[in-house]
């Protein structure tokens, strides 16, 4: 805040990286939302994401191709 930066709730998003098959009980139960402290005063509520783009590629939780394959099919598509 003192540079000037602030955080946009549009572009803020996380995501959890958890195996296929967990136990609840040894890891814990996924988060759906983290809350964020704002300099300056008041919180962010951010919802948990199935996929986040980084550098150009859509990456869910299991770190599978499936949801970038879909993602750039589609665009793809649109594009013809």
């Amino acid at each position: 805040m003192q540079n000037g930066l602030q955080v946009d709730p549009d572009k803020t998003e996380f995501i959890t990286f958890q195996p296929t098959h967990t136990n609840p009980d040894c890891l814990g139960a996924p988060r759906l939302h983290i809350e964020l402290q704002i300099p300056g005063g008041g919180t962010l509520q951010v919802q948990c994401s199935m996929s986040v783009r980084y550098l150009g590629v859509f990456i869910d939780k299991h770190f599978r191709w499936k949801t970038h394959a879909s993602i750039m099919a589609a665009c793809a598509r649109s594009s013809l």
